[in-house]
């Protein structure tokens, strides 16, 4: 599971509506209550209902009570049951002043849950109404629940495979499609029934998936096959596995909650807990993030040094790190870093302030009026951005101090040394296309890690440009199949108002000329700019280049461009087969199969192919060493097979000089071996550095395939 990560100041607004501090009123709609009563037994009306298990779970663990006859498990969800489920759930107490609304009376049943609720930023009304009778819709409610845990946003894409997924309301859409991908809710039938009202079984389900167990008082040390809620301060979690979320509910309220030698495989989302600590000791690890959503108080988040590294902490809410290290800290709230190091802070909310002796390498400051109270600190100002203060000066926008950076109480370095700014450019990553249509255009890497980061030192005469993915998958960039590769790139920002495309001249590394781009337009252009884009395949052993662009006669740019950053896919695949008709290679030979098979050349040091008919093997070879920059593929006929074998014979020039083989030639007892219809299994062992690899698969064979002439070996192409 993912929670949301901001990256700009402009979506400030919508981290705080998907982390539950708002509910419009007008999206929570009809109903009455009946939870009032303890039920001991198992009612009429639960028994045998579908949902009885999570009814009674809920029951057990005291978020459904009941009215004294039954639990109504049918009854429609009015949003004084959603408040009252929601704050036992989390276990909250802290109250609201709900004095203005005159529609709820301090003696019903549901003041106090309400006031809660309004205290949680789940709930809020309007008109000094806030109509606790009437019903709530599903995607009323399962909203309200995804913002509780900040669940990261989902698309439309999340919700297609549901025939009403049109139905969804627009201000809805992302939270029920992130309950959706997250599996919180699975619909019925194929359907969402966004509009439909919520009964009290639906939305006993969606808690039960949110916490299968509770850590009350005590010691808990017991493993969790899903999640875990914290209800109560002074709880210790030990020596337990957690599949799912450990979740701090805000009925630790600012007492402690400690995670002892506990693995944790999801995310820790914290409601509760103040500055007397949430504790991770003894060599307990987070497989995911920490969310930070506590709208009480600040909360003080402590890990001794046996603990594991946080990959990323999301800050919506004020967050003291003491002894944690963390990779990224999202701060959309005031941030101390007591102790313990922060590789990068984002901060996405103006006013935000980050202090603190612990240390932090980088911040990158996408907001307004941000203060910086940290020594030694690298800060990253984006284009446009204002009022940033580090260490007591004002820092000018698009310009950040590299490290060392002296001003406002550092030590002084020297009066002779160079105070370096750095200034933003606004590059992107250059669009990446499939060409082939094989592998979708969003699949070419893991989602969201493809970026470049573009800048210039005060004290260099070049731009850098680096550039990141990971899982990088091999396909191609050209109308030709020969353009294969690992490929990535930049685009380069034109000067602003910039129109003379049809000048542009470029020149990479030490070449003596430019060379003319022939350019009508832009490469690519949207709503900040145009660019000129150029790419490179990441499977090349030199991955840092320079590159000269010259605009005009009066403006030229150097960039050094590293791509050292991106990471490649090596899965081993098959390709599709394709089986090659007389005479449509301009030599007349007839048909044989090509079997195309891609890898890693990076760690790749052999591949064998083997084909067996049955338990036979009919035809075997192995690749070594090959050259980096080939693409490797083997080609076999089905009616001659040594005639095939002969084509690997270096003297006859049919394979490259840098290609070092080994083929192990089948009997003449295996000539015309395969008829229609026959099946083979073909085997792909590929030996890397990290081991070996091995996969199959089979195919069968055609009429075409073995009605043709006989194979004139001198006739065929290379064969690796």
């Amino acid at each position: 599971m993912k929670f949301k990560k901001v990256l700009a100041s402009t979506l400030s607004a919508a981290m705080v509506l998907s982390c539950g501090f708002h509910v419009m009123a007008d999206e929570i709609p009809a109903g009455e209550n009946t939870d009032s009563t303890p039920q001991n037994s198992i009612p009429a009306d639960t028994a045998g209902h579908w949902a009885e298990a999570v009814m009674l779970r809920a029951a057990e663990n005291g978020i459904l009570v009941g009215n004294g006859e039954g639990y109504n498990p049918d009854g429609k969800l009015t949003r004084a049951e959603l408040a009252a489920f929601m704050t036992r759930v989390f276990n909250a107490s802290e109250k609201a002043d709900i004095s203005n609304f005159t529609d709820v009376d301090t003696d019903a049943w549901y003041a106090d849950d309400v006031a809660e609720a309004v205290n949680m930023k789940i709930l809020a009304g309007s008109d000094n109404a806030m109509r606790p009778n009437d019903f709530v819709t599903r995607q009323e409610a399962i909203a309200v629940f995804a913002r509780a845990i900040c669940l990261e946003a989902g698309t439309k894409e999340d919700i297609a495979a549901f025939t009403d997924a049109s139905l969804v309301a627009d201000w809805a859409l992302a939270d029920v499609a992130a309950m959706v991908k997250n599996g919180y809710i699975e619909g019925s039938d194929g359907k969402l029934s966004p509009n439909a009202t919520m009964t009290r079984a639906e939305f006993a389900v969606i808690l039960d998936k949110a916490a299968k167990a509770y850590a009350a008082e005590g010691t808990f040390e017991s493993d969790v096959d899903g999640s875990l809620m914290i209800k109560n301060a002074d709880v210790t979690v030990k020596d337990s596995v957690v599949s799912g979320n450990v979740i701090i509910g805000d009925g630790v309220g600012e007492g402690d909650a400690t995670l002892d030698g506990v693995t944790v495989k999801g995310d820790i989302i914290v409601r509760g807990g103040g500055v007397n600590s949430v504790k991770l000791v003894n060599g307990t690890v987070v497989g995911g993030d920490i969310v930070v959503n506590n709208v009480n108080s600040a909360v003080r988040l402590y890990a001794d040094s046996l603990s594991d590294v946080i990959a990323s902490i999301d800050a919506n809410t004020p967050v003291i790190l003491d002894g944690v290290d963390a990779g990224t800290v999202i701060a959309n709230a005031d941030v101390e870093v007591a102790s313990g190091t922060v590789k990068e802070m984002i901060v996405n909310t103006d006013g935000v302030k980050i202090s603190g002796e612990g240390k932090i390498e980088k911040v990158v400051v996408n907001a307004d009026n941000v203060t910086i109270d940290n020594k030694g600190v690298e800060v990253e100002i984006a284009e446009g951005v204002t009022g940033t203060v580090v260490n007591g000066e004002e820092i000018d926008p698009g310009e950040t101090p590299d490290k060392p950076f002296v001003p406002g109480g550092n030590t002084d370095p020297g009066d002779d040394q160079e105070t370096v700014t750095k200034t933003i450019i606004s590059a992107i990553p250059a669009p990446l296309h499939d060409t082939s249509n094989a592998i979708e255009d969003d699949k070419l890497f893991t989602a969201g890690s493809y970026k470049v980061d573009a800048y210039k030192n005060s004290n260099e005469d070049f731009n850098r440009a680096y550039i990141y993915a990971d899982g990088l998958k091999f396909h191609q960039n050209g109308d030709s199949p020969t353009s294969m590769g690992y490929w990535v790139g930049v685009g380069i920002p034109a000067p602003e108002g910039f129109t003379e495309w049809s000048g542009v001249e470029y020149k990479f590394d030490d070449a003596a000329d430019f060379t003319a781009a022939n350019m009508s337009a832009a490469d690519y252009t949207d709503e900040n700019g145009s660019y000129f884009t150029l790419y490179f395949n990441a499977s090349n052993t030199n991955n840092v280049r320079n590159f000269t662009i010259k605009w005009n006669a009066e403006l030229t740019e150097t960039y050094v461009i590293d791509f050292s950053g991106v990471t490649i896919d090596s899965d081993i695949e098959f390709k599709e087969f394709s089986t090659v008709a007389p005479g449509t290679d301009g030599n007349g030979e007839p048909p044989y199969q090509l079997l195309s098979i891609n890898y890693n050349r990076k760690v790749a040091s052999s591949v064998e192919l083997s084909i067996k008919k049955g338990d036979t093997e009919i035809f075997k070879a192995a690749v070594k060493d090959k050259d980096a920059n080939e693409n490797a593929y083997f080609q076999w006929s089905y009616r001659d097979f040594s005639s095939v074998l002969d084509q690997y014979d270096e003297a006859a020039g049919e394979i490259p000089m840098s290609v070092k083989e080994t083929i192990e030639r089948g009997e003449d007892a295996n000539k015309n071996l395969l008829k229609a219809d026959d099946v083979v299994t073909i085997t792909l062992t590929c030996t890397t550095a990290a081991g070996t690899v091995t996969i199959s698969t089979t195919y069968t064979i055609t009429e075409a395939d073995v009605t043709a002439a006989t194979l004139n070996p001198t006739d065929r192409k290379s064969v690796v």
